[in-house]
């Protein structure tokens, strides 16, 4: 157990690291997200609390002092938000005070995809392996070589 003193340091960095990422622009309110189409495509889902529920193992299993990847369906382009930023921002939240690289540069990678096969082809291109499966299109990973 973290001592109340570490988890209150713990708690003021990530909100730290929120609040830079959000001056830099790198972070948008998820809402605008959700306005392009009146709803976001969850993999599966539509539901954002059973999306959320899908990755919450995640957060217990990956590392909680570094930044982890973050891989889906589409290159994520936070100038235009749309269906797969939605979902990045609901990723990001299921594993808060944890950091998702939107650009999935990083040894362990949460993935989140719309199918099962989506996920199947993604790991056919050889440089990640499965730790964990979390469900129909969501996985850790670990990369197994560099970029």
């Amino acid at each position: 157990m973290v001592p109340a003193i570490g988890q209150r340091l713990l708690r003021l960095a990530a909100c730290m690291a929120f609040a830079i990422l959000a001056v830099r622009g790198v972070i948008v309110p998820a809402s605008i997200a959700w306005q392009v189409s009146g709803r976001v495509r969850l993999g599966e889902k539509t539901d954002p609390t059973a999306y959320l529920n899908a990755l919450a193992p995640a957060k217990s299993l990956l590392p909680t002092t570094s930044i982890v990847g973050y891989s889906g369906d589409e290159p994520l382009d936070f100038a235009h938000p749309g269906q797969s930023e939605g979902e990045y921002y609901l990723a990001q939240f299921a594993v808060a005070p944890l950091l998702l690289d939107p650009h999935g540069n990083r040894e362990f990678v949460l993935a989140s995809f719309s199918s099962a096969g989506s996920l199947q082809r993604r790991l056919e291109t050889g440089d990640l392996v499965l730790v964990r499966h979390l469900g129909p299109g969501q996985a850790i990973l670990r990369r197994i070589r560099q970029p």
